[in-house]
């Protein structure tokens, strides 16, 4: 992959600044901090290998989701 002079992809400069700084910013608020971090954490194993069902996966997911969120 071709890079600039200090290391970083060739497309960085045009393709992805551009896309960063038009992307929509994210809410920063505690609910949203709860559930990405939730998210992220239950969903892991996803990337992974993991012996637990997609259903196992969803359980514990709801779960986590219901205990970090209000009601």
């Amino acid at each position: 992959m071709p890079r600039d002079k200090g290391g970083r992809p060739l497309y960085a400069a045009t393709v992805l600044h551009e896309a960063l700084r038009d992307a929509v910013h994210r809410p920063r608020t505690p609910l949203y901090g709860a559930f990405t971090q939730t998210l992220i954490t239950e969903l892991g194993p996803l990337l992974g290998r993991t012996d637990r069902s997609d259903e196992e996966l969803a359980e514990r997911l709801d779960k986590a989701l219901r205990r970090a969120l209000p009601d």
